[in-house]
């Protein structure tokens, strides 16, 4: 048996058991865990923030649907900035003493620990957006009528109303430069507003008032064509019954930055009864719909296949909706744009067919409206075959298109009164005399896809004509069947885009042009082909069953017919490749589905920046609820009330000294307090203003179009937002710089005035005491004295 020294390293003491949670708190407060940790936080934070720029503008984030603030307030993030503060209290608890020269260490982890607190606290407070605030509001009041209130904004208009009288008042021009030229104040320069006045009872004569800023005494009217009522009345006023007051235009909500909302208001009516339905979890970045059928999907596009299904709590509009219906979001579309389509169902005669062909290699399909003015054109090879539609009710205008007649020039010149019909073909052998006229007709040319003027993806039929009487000839396009459209060409070969010879009128009948014609109505199903030489081939029809033609193996298939449809608005999605990624939502769109008691409907809405017109987009969507009521859907933003109104004195607009340039924006705005308006805060680009809590910065404003005869700056976009955990983060930061100026500066001069008091208090070392060594028990030992 042998004895050790319990006071030696690996004695007795140190052997003693140690527990899981020692074991735990050890890990925990490694720098191993420490580190580890850090690193997750650099990385989520750079897959958050930085992503992958420049080589892509893809971020991790977008496939989780969330923003960057959305991201830093995410639990996630939370989970790795407590095990981060964690691993700092244990490491410090356990391994730094707590003393005077150690009350570096305690400050820079105790700063850090402030500052992660007042991070975390900052993005889960933060709100963020913007408003827009107009110059002024016109309200208007007419005797024994209530005040119309009239944001001042090009196009914008209201009705007001009084005894015996009512008016349309609609914004005619703004001129935020209008400079007096008359009077005391000539020379001085303020904003003016025209108002015109359509009267909508009584004989009452039209009227423009104009009105300017901070000059009541200057009001008058303009009678359109006839100059100022002064002028010709005597009077300043036509009606002077009609008053009209300039006041501020007060924005008392900021739309929030990244937020959703559908808002409803009873068709028609006034930007101040729009219900906001927040949406909560709207997507961002991908695309959702509820079925394949709801969206149009360029080729070669991926279909949106994420379904989306978001409660909207609707109880807000109950009295609007009515009690029991249910609001939801179904789908949503990043980019897209919204076109007006026909669908079967509603009560509108409207015939639609569903169609497949196959044509030598060609496999085709699609929707035709019957007598649609253009035919449906599928390409096979480097040819164009048209498929139109028709609805037919007798079987002798079936007849008819199984055997029409000759094609046929019309010809009459009204002031001979004759008519004569020219077969077509004979006028394209020769120039064919119309007698008595004087004219002589050839056809030159016969093009079966013309394209029309002015019409985007117009195409028609067109025959080209040369018209000859005496020395004199010109061309006529002449049109079918939008004979309309028909125009001359004169001698130099200049289009003139119009008749110009009226005397003589040319129309085609019975143009057989090559192509598919599909028939259905009372006398059935047919199929009908016309080939290149004017041959026509008919073969009757049934729904889905395939009809064979001898000419390239054509096949048509009429999949499904329907004699009456609706309007609808689909959306089409924007192929990647033409996304403007620096849009935002402008391009965005939601369904919103209303389900009540009598069924649901969905609608897909546009997005709008703002719930009230402006340059960014405005497009309510007005849809009839399943019991008849109509109503208007907005997809927008969500809105929060600020602390008090802010109005708009004026916008100012710096210029670089002898240029245009635009070098500074300044707002100059009131806030509502007390029952009156503050004084004068001034905003500029780079110098925001606070205000009980909320910091008012310059975000855009309203830049003149000259090319449009638009002077502009009726309004100023504020950016608004808080700032709270700021000030927690600051103080935090400045404890952790404070404790590290303490370790590495004033701990040393700790550590060395205290070794130096140890050492002049300390007495003489005393000589060290023999170590024990082990012996032997039951045995023998031998050493040696040499």
């Amino acid at each position: 048996m042998s004895i050790r020294n319990p006071n030696r390293p690996g004695g007795a003491a140190a052997a003693a058991p140690r527990g899981a949670l020692d074991r735990i708190l050890d890990a925990v407060g490694s720098l191993t865990f420490g580190i580890v940790i850090m690193t997750a936080i650099l990385i989520y934070c750079w897959i958050g923030s930085a992503g992958f720029a420049p080589f892509s503008d893809w971020f991790v984030r977008q496939s989780f649907e969330k923003t960057e603030m959305e991201w830093f307030n995410w639990w996630p993030f939370h989970v790795l900035l407590a095990l981060m503060c964690l691993s700092l209290v244990v490491a410090t608890v356990r391994k730094v003493r707590l003393d005077l020269p150690h009350l570096g260490l305690w400050l820079t982890h105790g700063g850090i620990l402030v500052v992660v607190l007042g991070t975390v606290y900052y993005f889960g407070m933060k709100r963020e957006g913007d408003v827009l605030v107009y110059r002024r509001q016109a309200v208007i009041t007419l005797p024994g009528g209530s005040p119309a209130a009239m944001t001042l904004r090009p196009g914008e208009a209201v009705t007001v109303r009084g005894e015996g009288k009512a008016y349309r008042v609609q914004v005619a021009d703004l001129n935020p430069h209008y400079r007096l030229r008359s009077g005391d104040d000539a020379g001085k320069e303020t904003y003016a507003a025209q108002l015109f006045f359509q009267p909508l009872e009584g004989d009452a004569h039209p009227f423009i008032r104009q009105l300017l800023v901070g000059y009541p005494q200057y009001t008058e009217d303009v009678l359109p064509g006839r100059g100022r009522a002064v002028k010709v009345t005597g009077e300043k006023l036509v009606d002077k019954d009609v008053e009209v007051e300039l006041r501020y235009a007060p924005a008392d909500r900021i739309y929030l930055r990244d937020t959703a909302a559908i808002h409803v208001r009873p068709a028609g009516a006034g930007d101040d009864a729009w219900i906001e339905l927040p949406v909560p979890g709207l997507p961002h970045y991908n695309e959702y719909a509820l079925a394949a059928a709801d969206v149009v999907v360029p080729p070669g596009e991926e279909h949106p296949l994420r379904r989306l299904e978001i409660p909207v709590d609707a109880s807000p509009a109950a009295r609007l909706l009515g009690e029991g219906t249910r609001v939801r979001v179904t789908g949503f579309l990043p980019f897209a744009h919204l076109e007006e389509r026909w669908e079967p169902g509603g009560d509108e005669f409207h015939p639609l067919m569903r169609f497949a062909l196959h044509i030598g290699n060609t496999n085709a399909s699609g929707t035709l409206h019957a007598d649609a003015p253009h035919p449906h054109h599928v390409q096979v090879g480097r040819q164009l075959l048209d498929v139109s539609f028709k609805w037919i009710e007798s079987q002798e205008e079936l007849d008819r298109l199984i055997a029409p007649g000759p094609s046929t020039l019309v010809v009459s010149v009204p002031e001979r009164h004759v008519t004569r019909r020219i077969r077509l073909a004979d006028a394209q052998e020769r120039a064919v005399a119309v007698p008595g006229t004087g004219y002589k007709l050839q056809v030159l040319e016969v093009q079966p896809h013309w394209t029309l003027a002015g019409e985007e993806g117009g195409v028609a039929s067109m025959v080209l004509v040369r018209v000859t009487k005496g020395d004199r000839s010109f061309l006529r396009a002449v049109v079918t069947p939008q004979v309309e459209l028909s125009q001359d060409i004169d001698e130099s070969g200049h289009q003139a885009g119009r008749i110009l010879d009226d005397s003589i009128r040319i129309e085609v009948e019975n143009l057989s042009l090559p192509g598919l014609t599909l028939v259905a109505g009372p006398v059935g199903l047919h199929a009908i082909v016309v080939d290149g030489a004017g041959q026509v081939t008919h073969r009757p029809a049934k729904l889905g069953v395939p009809v064979v033609f001898p000419f390239d193996d054509l096949q048509v298939t009429i999949a499904a017919v329907s004699e009456k449809a609706r309007k609808v608005l689909r959306p089409v999605v924007i192929p990647w490749r033409e996304r403007d990624r620096k849009a935002g939502m402008a391009y965005a769109a939601v369904q919103v589905e209303i389900a009540g008691p009598q069924g649901a409907e969905r609608y897909w809405v546009r997005y709008s920046h703002y719930a009230h017109p402006s340059r960014a987009g405005f497009f309510p969507q007005r849809v009839t609820l399943p019991d008849g009521r109509a109503i208007e859907l907005l997809f927008s933003r969500r809105t929060l009330p600020l602390p008090a109104p802010v109005a708009l004195e004026a916008f100012q607009l710096e210029t670089y000294t002898g240029g245009t340039r635009e070098r500074d924006y300044i707002s100059l705005v009131r806030f509502r307090e007390d029952g009156g308006w503050s004084d004068i805060k001034e905003i500029r680009s780079n110098q925001p203003t606070a205000y009980r809590g909320w910091w008012f910065f310059q975000s855009t404003w309203d830049p003149p179009v000259p090319q449009a005869n638009y002077a502009g700056m009726n309004y100023t976009g504020l950016g608004v937002g808080n700032r709270h955990g700021v000030a927690i983060m600051l103080w935090g930061s400045l404890l952790t710089v404070f404790g590290t100026f303490w370790a590495f500066y004033i701990k040393p001069i700790l550590l060395r005035r205290r070794r130096a008091a140890e050492a002049v208090a300390a007495p003489a070392a005393p000589a060290p005491e023999p170590e024990l060594e082990p012996v032997a028990v039951g045995g023998s030992t031998s050493r040696s004295d040499a």
